[in-house]
This record gives C-alpha cells, sequence and structure tokens, in this order.
C-alpha cells in the first residue's frame, strides 16, 4: 500500500550528449549547471531497436527530459537534420530495416542522419564487449600517484535557532574557538559549546545609537576584542571579556559594510560604498590612513601582514599600507563577484577570478599555484586552521568542501530555504555556518562534536533501499548511497559539469588507468562491478544498494587538452523503469526496454492515451506537475509530463514519429534527485519547482490536523528535523518548519471548504494559478487591461497565433515593412487611451515599440524576413478571458486545468477528455 507520494525535481535533462545517449530531447528545467562547450546537440535522433533483456540505456537511445507541461521557451524537439519534424513535434525518425548503418559503437542510424559526440570505444560491438576484459590491479606507485583518501563526511551536529535574528549577516570566531558572535538585526555573543547566546550586546543600545542590521563583525586574533560595523557607518568595539563597549565611532558616511583586524589587533580596517579603506587603531579609535582602492563598493579585506592589506572589489589586489600603493593585481580581469580568503598562515590567497574559477596567489613568491578550482565562482572563501581543506559558498547558497592541496570536492551541503550569509573554520575541523534568516549550524564529525562539547543532534533514521522497484527510493536514500557531484575523481581531472545523479570531467590519461581507479576505489565505498554486458555503451557498471552507477568514457571535448579523455559518471538510481504500466502498446521493431528508458507505439487515440496513462501512473504513485517559476510549452501533437515519485521524476513524451502517421510513439525516462518533498498521496497534481527554492502548491481531502500529522511523520522519513521555532497552528491554518543539513522549509496549511488542505512550499503565490485565481487577480485585469482577442491583426496577415500560454500573438505581413506595421499598431491602440513610449529601437529591419496605459504595458516586435515582416505581441497588458478569433485545438490536461481556471487535480480527467474527444485531432504540420 502506498503512503505517500513524495514531490522531487529531475535537477537537469538526462545529459545524453555526455554519455552518447541521442536521441529526442524534449527540454532542460530547474537546471542550474551548463553542459560544455562542444557537447552534441540535444535534438540529434537515431532511434534504435533492441530487445527487452537489454540492461542498460543505450548510446542512442530517443530519450526524455524532465519538462511537463510546463517548459522553457529554448525547448528543442525533434533531430538536428529534421526541421519538419521539429516543427511538427514528431518523435523520431525510426530507421527503415534496410536503410540501417553501424557507427562505431554499434549505433543503427539512417543514411543521411546527423552523428556526432557518439562514445568512440571501438570499432564494433565485439571490440565494446572486450572492454569487460580483466585488468592488472593497480601498483602501488599508482594507488600513491592516485593519492585517494577516505573521509568521513561531515554531518549536522547543531541547529541553533529561536535566537530572534531575522536578519543574520555575518558571524566572527574567536581564535581557539571558545565562542563566535552573529550579527545582523542583533549582535548576539555565544559560547560554542552552548545553545542559547549569553548576551546581545546591542540590547541596552538604543534608536539612532544602534542601527541595524551589522554588516560586519570580527574578533581580533589576540582574542580581546570584537569589533563590529552597522547599517549607519559606526565602528562599535567590545572587551570579550567584560562584554563592555569601548569604542563607538561615525567610521563611514554610509553603511559600513567590511570590516578585518590586523595581526597584531591594533589597528582596524573598514569600508563603504565608496571603494576607499579606512584604517583606525584599536586602542584610541583614532584615524590613521585612508587608501582610495576604487569608485565602486568593496566586498572584502583581510590582513596579511599589519602593512599590507588583501582587497576585493572589481578585483582582487594587494595594497601596501605604509605607501597607500597597490603592490600586486591577482586577478586578469574584472569579477562581478569578488571574494577572496586567506590561509591560517596568511601566505595564500585562494580567490575568484574573471574565468569564474578559483585561483591561489602564493604571496612570498608573488606568483600563482598551479591549483585551479573549476567549480562556480564563490562569494564567500575560507580555509580551515589547519589550511587542509577549504569552504565556500557558490552564488545561489550552496556550501562546498574541498581539499585544498589536490582541489578535490570533499562535500556538497545544498542550501535552499534561506540565503547562506557566512560561515568559519573551528579549530576542532568543525564549519560554522550562518543562515540569513536565523539559523547558525555547525557541521562537523563526531570527533569535532567531542572536542566541542556538543551532543550531536539526533538525525532522523532513513530505511535502508528494498530491493523493490516499488515505492522507489527517496532522495534522503539516494544521498546516503552517493552523490556524484563530490564522488573521487582521477587526479587531475578538469570539471565539465556535475550535479546530483551525473557529472563529466576531462583527464589526460589513458582510459585504461581511469578503470582501474575507479575498479580500485569504487569498492572502498562499498560498489561491486556489475559483469553484465553492455554492449551499446561501453565503460563500468557497478552496483550497490540495488542502485546503479556507470563509468563511461569518450575522446575530451573540444577544445580542450589534446587526448583528452571524458570521463562520464551516471547514478541511474533504484528505480527501473520497465516495470511501469504501459496504454494500448502494440509490438514494434522501434521499442526500447532498458532499466532507465522505454520507449513503445500506440494506436489509441491522443487524448485517450494520455487520460490512461496518467490514471495507471498515478495509481503507482507518480504525480504530475505543472512547473513554477517556468514558461508553458504546448502543441496540439505532442504531449509532455513531468511526474514525481520520492527521489525519482518521470519524463514523458507522446507525439507521432515520423515513419506513421496512425500511431503515436510513447517514450519514458526516470532520473534521480537530491530534492524532494511529501505530496499527500491524493493531491493527483501539484505545481512545483526546485530550480531554486522548493517551492509547491498542493491540495488534500485530509483535514488540517490530519495534514500536520502527515507531514510530521512523512517529512521525518525524508530526513527533515521538525524544528519548534516558527512552528504556529491557528484555527483555520498552521505554519511548519523543518530542516535538512543546510535546507529549511516552512509548509504552510490552510484549510479550504469541504475539509480540505490547501498545502503550500515557499514562495509560490507569484507563480501558482490557483493561488492568483484565489487572490482575485485575473478577474480584475481581464475588465482594465487590453483584451488580446481585441488586438487588431492586419486582414493580410498570415500565420495568425494566439497563444494564451505564452501570453504572445504572432503573424507574418507579407509586402509590409516593420516601421509600418507598427506605426498601424500604436494607432490603433492610442483610440484606447494608450500611449506610445519614447524608448523603443526603429529601423527598416527590426521595430520594438511599447505602449503603456497606467503601469501596464504592451510590447510589438516587428523583424523583416525576406519578403515579410513576423509580428509578435506581448506584455503584461494584455488580457485573455474572451473567446479568441482561432479555432479550438486540443491541448494538455495541464493546460486545461490553467485556462479553465480550475483547481489542480486528477478527479476531472474524464471532463476533459470529453471536451477534448469532442474537438477533431491535430495531425503533424506536413503530413
Amino acid at each position: 500500500m502506498r503512503v505517500c507520494d513524495f514531490l522531487v525535481l529531475q535537477p537537469a535533462a538526462v545529459l545524453l550528449s555526455l554519455f552518447g545517449l541521442c536521441g529526442v530531447v524534449l527540454g532542460v528545467t530547474g537546471c542550474s549547471t551548463k553542459a560544455p562547450q562542444g557537447a552534441a546537440p540535444a535534438s540529434q535522433s537515431a532511434e534504435v531497436r533492441k530487445s527487452e533483456t537489454q540492461a542498460d540505456a543505450p548510446a542512442s537511445v530517443p530519450t526524455t527530459a524532465s519538462t511537463g507541461t510546463d517548459s522553457p521557451s529554448s525547448t528543442t524537439v525533434g533531430t538536428a537534420k529534421n526541421s519538419k519534424e521539429e516543427q511538427s513535434g514528431r518523435v523520431g525518425p525510426d530507421p527503415v530495416p534496410h536503410q540501417e548503418n553501424e557507427v562505431a559503437d554499434g549505433t543503427l542510424v539512417s543514411p543521411g542522419s546527423e552523428v556526432s559526440n557518439l562514445p568512440v570505444t571501438g570499432s564494433s560491438v565485439a571490440e565494446a564487449a572486450s572492454q569487460k576484459k580483466a585488468l592488472p590491479p593497480p601498483s602501488a606507485d599508482q594507488i600513491a600517484r592516485w593519492g585517494h583518501v577516505q573521509r568521513t563526511p561531515f554531518r549536522l551536529l547543531a541547529c541553533r535557532d529561536g535566537f530572534g535574528d531575522p536578519l543574520v549577516q555575518c558571524i566572527a570566531l574567536s581564535p581557539d574557538g571558545s565562542r563566535f558572535a552573529v550579527g545582523g538585526a542583533k549582535l548576539t555573543l555565544w559560547n560554542t559549546s552552548e545553545t542559547e547566546p549569553t548576551i546581545d550586546l546591542l540590547a541596552e543600545v538604543k534608536g539612532e545609537e544602534g542601527n541595524r542590521p551589522i554588516h560586519s563583525a570580527a574578533i581580533s586574533p589576540d582574542g580581546s576584542f570584537l569589533a563590529a560595523g552597522d547599517h549607519k557607518g559606526m565602528l562599535r568595539i567590545w572587551k570579550l571579556v567584560e562584554q563592555s563597549e569601548t569604542t563607538a565611532i561615525r567610521a563611514h558616511e554610509g553603511r559600513l559594510m567590511q570590516l578585518a583586524v590586523s595581526p597584531s589587533s591594533q589597528r582596524v580596517a573598514t569600508t563603504s560604498y565608496d571603494g576607499e579603506v579606512r584604517l583606525w587603531e584599536t586602542a584610541t579609535g583614532k584615524s590613521v590612513k585612508k587608501l582610495k582602492v576604487s569608485d565602486r563598493q568593496l566586498s572584502a579585506l583581510g590582513f596579511v601582514t599589519d602593512d599590507l592589506l588583501a582587497i576585493a572589489g572589481s578585483e582582487v589586489s594587494l595594497w601596501d599600507i605604509p605607501s597607500g600603493e597597490r603592490k600586486s593585481l591577482l586577478t586578469t580581469g574584472p569579477v562581478v563577484h569578488s571574494s577572496f580568503g586567506l590561509s591560517p598562515d596568511r601566505k595564500i590567497v585562494a580567490f575568484a577570478d574573471a574565468d569564474s574559477k578559483t585561483h591561489f596567489w602564493e604571496i612570498d613568491k608573488e606568483e600563482r599555484s598551479p591549483l585551479v578550482l573549476h567549480d562556480p565562482a564563490p562569494r564567500v572563501i575560507a580555509f580551515s586552521a589547519d589550511g587542509k581543506q577549504l569552504a565556500v559558498v557558490d552564488q545561489d547558497s550552496t556550501v562546498r568542501i574541498f581539499d585544498a592541496i589536490t582541489g578535490q570536492t570533499v562535500q556538497v551541503l545544498d542550501a535552499t530555504g534561506s540565503r547562506t550569509a557566512d560561515l568559519k573554520w573551528h579549530p576542532a575541523g568543525a564549519l560554522i555556518v550562518a543562515s540569513e534568516t536565523g539559523r547558525v549550524r555547525i557541521w562537523g564529525t563526531n570527533e569535532s562534536a567531542t572536542i566541542l562539547k556538543i551532543e550531536p543532534l539526533s538525525l532522523p533514521e532513513v530505511a535502508a533501499i528494498s530491493a523493490e522497484s516499488h515505492p522507489p527510493a527517496s532522495s534522503a536514500q539516494l544521498q546516503n548511497v552517493i552523490d556524484i557531484r563530490f564522488f573521487p575523481r582521477f587526479p587531475g581531472g578538469i570539471p565539465q559539469w556535475s550535479d546530483f545523479g551525473i557529472a563529466a570531467y576531462q583527464v589526460t590519461a589513458s582510459q585504461e588507468e581511469v578503470e582501474q581507479f575507479y575498479r580500485y576505489v569504487l569498492p572502498l565505498f562499498g560498489w561491486t562491478e556489475s559483469t553484465e554486458a553492455n554492449e551499446t555503451q561501453p565503460g563500468l557498471s557497478f552496483t550497490k544498494d540495488h542502485c546503479r552507477l556507470s563509468v563511461a568514457f569518450q575522446p575530451g571535448q573540444v577544445p580542450g587538452p589534446e587526448g583528452a579523455l571524458s570521463v562520464n559518471l551516471h547514478f541511474a538510481g533504484h528505480f527501473d523503469v520497465r516495470t511501469l504500466p504501459r496504454v494500448s502498446a502494440f509490438p514494434s521493431p522501434s521499442d526500447w526496454n532498458s532499466f532507465s528508458f522505454v520507449s513503445y507505439r500506440s494506436k489509441e487515440d491522443m487524448t485517450e492515451l494520455e487520460v490512461e496513462l496518467l490514471k495507471k501512473l498515478h495509481e503507482q504513485g507518480w504525480t504530475p506537475f505543472s512547473r513554477l517559476n517556468a514558461s508553458s510549452l504546448e502543441q496540439p501533437d505532442l504531449r509532455l509530463y513531468s511526474l514525481l515519485n520520492r527521489g525519482n521524476t518521470l519524463s514523458v513524451m507522446i507525439g507521432y514519429p515520423a515513419d506513421a502517421a496512425d500511431q503515436l510513439a510513447v517514450q519514458i525516462n526516470v532520473a534521480v534527485t537530491p530534492k524532494s518533498l511529501p505530496i499527500p498521496p491524493d493531491a493527483g497534481w501539484v505545481e512545483f519547482d526546485s530550480s531554486t527554492d522548493l517551492q509547491m502548491v498542493a491540495t488534500t481531502t485530509m483535514n488540517l490536523d490530519q495534514s500536520i500529522e502527515f507531514y510530521d511523520r512523512e517529512m521525518a522519513r525524508e530526513g527533515w528535523l521538525k524544528r519548534l521555532t516558527g512552528r504556529a497552528k491557528e484555527e483555520d491554518r498552521a505554519w511548519l518548519p523543518y530542516v535538512r543539513g543546510q535546507q529549511e522549509v516552512i509548509v504552510r496549511l490552510k484549510s479550504l471548504s469541504a475539509g480540505q488542505t490547501r498545502v503550500i512550499v515557499g514562495d509560490a503565490e507569484r507563480n501558482s494559478w490557483q493561488l492568483k485565481e484565489q487572490s482575485g487577480e485575473a478577474s480584475t485585469s481581464a475588465q482594465t487591461l487590453f483584451e488580446a482577442a481585441d488586438i487588431p491583426v492586419p486582414k493580410e496577415a498570415t500565420n495568425v497565433k494566439f497563444d494564451a500560454d505564452q501570453k504572445q500573438i504572432t503573424y507574418d505581413l507579407p509586402g509590409i515593412s516593420p516601421p509600418n506595421a507598427a506605426d498601424s499598431f500604436v494607432e490603433h491602440l492610442s483610440k484606447s487611451e494608450w500611449k506610445r513610449e519614447k524608448s523603443g529601437v526603429i529601423s527598416d529591419e527590426y521595430v520594438l515599440v511599447t505602449c503603456s496605459k497606467g503601469k501596464a504595458e504592451v510590447q510589438l516586435r516587428a523583424r523583416a524576413l525576406a519578403d515579410k515582416t513576423t509580428v509578435i505581441i506581448s506584455g503584461d497588458g494584455l488580457a485573455w478571458a474572451k473567446p479568441l478569433p482561432a479555432p479550438a485545438v486540443r491541448v494538455s490536461y495541464g493546460t486545461w486545468l490553467r485556462r479553465e481556471k480550475r483547481d489542480a487535480t486528477l478527479k476531472l480527467l474524464d471532463e476533459f477528455a470529453r471536451e477534448m474527444t469532442a474537438i477533431p485531432a491535430s495531425k503533424p504540420t506536413g503530413r
């Protein structure tokens, strides 16, 4: 019996080009990483025939990615060489038997089709299979050169909240680690071993004397005082032992954004918005010197010596204080988000450069170290007390921990729900991380907890993964198996990109040695090499806890080192997509059946197939969703769906194949995700997004108390800790805060009529059609804005399309220039008191004009193409309430719910089917 559905987001599309899995790709959503330059076009296709005994995805499987009915406009459908098929949404092409040819990896393709970036690992299937041959064990020299060290990953030791600071900006740590300060709306001082602050140093400071928030703070190297800078430019200094204020001066006219204390503890450097650094005597508060570094705001300060200052702004540089001159420029160009960190001995500066990578400057040698961190440019950088590790905070608040000697990623701490404000390393090897919304977490090992004299948090126990595919493994269960983002890489590897379940990097080493490396390292983590041959994707396959991991190889990307090898890691998870139900399937030579991907044919009507498939998948625990924060993709002859279940997401495509107008091709792909939330089992359909913070809108028939019980139980099963701070219940609503690692979320519950409960997570109100309708937003806009149905479309216009999902009108005007098209448009709107804005673009080739009425705007873009002008009209000034002057066409169920302003549910599927089947089915363009 299914206990609950779990909400997840596929972290990226199945990155087929990296693994040679070229096929029909439906799009990429919510992905924060980028494919490497030179990757195979996502739209390449070469559909392959294989038997149902094939164990893994082939090198040329036509594959779907996570899109659903809401998808960014960049979604690609079809093959790179079949533009008509791209426009029609055909699934294909399907090779005809006598037209098949074999390429190097055993892929069967049609003559003339484009094939690139497929794995080149042998000239035949036999050669590919032979790569399973035994390799000699690694030598002692190899093992020493690889330098692999097994580390105990950090765990969450403590979570300090409830101290009433909703705007944390910074933290400061004493040299011995015995105490730390947290600055924000308050300035609290803590003993590291205690669960509550000892004092708020600003508690007795009233009015203008104590302006909040505190933007920067530091404890002196000798541990004697705490310095802090506030919103009004005040620099305050307190003696730590006496906890008494000794200095309060107006250091800057604006906010005091950054400060640092010299190694001798005799000076403090401060800066505000104007790019000037000011130095002060700590004993007297007297001004010592001013350095005009830049005309722009500086983002970090740090003393290398009493006379040498490291400064980050649009560049990172070292400044000689006595002369007031710049001594060394570390960066190679302007840096948007500059930052740096000093090693404990103050001899190395780690800094973000213009290439968005982290580099290292050796101060004594006045040169760069060869070590480079290729992960995203950080905004916070901190060395551990022993200098062996480096912690950084990315722009999206993710915390990454690196080996400061090898550059290998040691651990990744996802941070959602609150911005990571600051972090500091404790001498015991623990990491103290402050979140902006008022939580301080301590990460480390059990050994660290003993030194810190703290009792580690009792974390929820996550069950082991069962051997059965149903139910699929949860995100917490999958994370206990592997996180590829910090899984061991061959030394010297240059990352191309990575996510929770998939990664690629380049090495200048032979494939044989990289295979030896993984055959040596993976068993250390409990993985067992699979003996099952995978002829279409040569490489290595491993299993652990009923999950699958593959290591594939192909030539390195261009540009890149000559002779480089691309190493691709793919964590397929635990769910076997072949166990899913099928609808009206019939045997076809184009069928494909593998662990993560299936493709089959049906002669069912598209709407009837869509409805039946949604019902059957939901019976097995899969919940379809509309994506928040994304534009909508809707084509009458194509259906795209994403469905969620615990730590997995299904991507489903239904479309017409290129070789059969009377058939539909169904393609289903499954992928794993580290981000998840429980969904009530009766929700049916939800709105969801996790591209940044977790967001969700769902409705359940459970009442408020039952919903509270459900979330407390199921969140614990997913590894989330219930927090009392911020938890509240009223007669008709409740707020339930939870944390998991560095993530935090508040589940809001609201009672509806008939005993139902609305579930809202994150800032979903701005993008949910259900919540917008609830607020009455749509009804008011329809009365005050310009109806799209009334927009003047010239009689001579062709290819007219009113797109209520993309909220735009498009058409072509033969023989009419862009300026003339714009003049006619402006003239018509002016009759309804819309005014043309002065800004815009006017030329014979392109026109952009904007008409406004109040705060609403309508824009026309017109571009000359050959003998016609293509026009696009859009803007928030358009209302879409009136019937559009266009024939009715069938739409997907998700689009129908949104257009009809219905609550998200699957209970309306039959009503939807009756309405859609009354409309003639669309056939692919060009048929």
